[in-house]
């Protein structure tokens, strides 16, 4: 991992309440990638599900850490229950205006109490906090499934994130964040998103984890 800047734990916090809610599924460059990430939680939930015997619907739980506007994890929040930690504001009023049925945690995720979770997102979220290694530590074990993304190797020639990025990641961070959470990588790709190159994996708890 590459720090992009050194601002202290205040002041990344200060950064992240300021954030506007940005619908990114209607942005032309980021509706790909909010495409490929409903598509991985679909497909994460219909692996749950193949995992009985029966048909019913099973409400799973799905938590997603800087859900912004919740563009991916509040499509499935009629049928599952869906839990969100977000601090800033404007997002956290966005949510409970469009998503009335998340359970939103309006608290810094880096401090939060986990919690058990059948599918747990991380999308381009760990390279604005100040301890990303730290948070994967603590959260992956609770999760039987994980999404991760974040741009590779980002921000290095130029800040595109206006500050808000504290790291770019190197490929080999990707395999380690699995592998200090516990996970073992089950599917992972990339794909360009404006002049970012995007990594997302797909992960699960290895066996005989807690």
């Amino acid at each position: 991992m590459i720090r992009l800047h050194e601002l202290d734990r205040p002041a990344v916090l200060n950064r992240q309440a300021m954030a506007p809610a940005r619908v990114y599924v209607n942005d032309p460059t980021q509706n790909n990638r909010i495409r490929h990430a409903r598509e991985e939680v679909k497909r994460i939930l219909l692996m749950l599900k193949s995992d009985y015997v029966s048909t019913a619907h099973t409400f799973r739980t799905i938590v997603e850490l800087g859900a912004n506007s919740c563009d991916i994890s509040g499509q499935f929040s009629m049928g599952h229950r869906v839990h969100v930690w977000e601090i800033s504001p404007t997002c956290i009023e966005y949510i409970t205006r469009n998503f009335p049925w998340v359970k939103v945690h309006a608290e810094d995720l880096e401090d939060a109490q986990t919690m058990p979770a059948d599918v747990l997102i991380l999308c381009e979220v760990l390279e604005h906090l100040t301890d990303p290694d730290a948070l994967v530590k603590k959260w992956l074990p609770e999760a039987r499934y994980a999404l991760i993304s974040s741009p590779l190797e980002g921000d290095l020639t130029g800040d595109l994130s206006g500050g808000e990025h504290v790291w770019s990641f190197k490929e080999q961070d990707f395999q380690n964040f699995a592998k200090i959470g516990g996970h073992e990588v089950q599917r992972q790709f990339d794909f360009q998103m404006g002049q970012y190159r995007i990594k997302m994996m797909c992960t699960k708890r290895k066996e005989g984890s807690p």
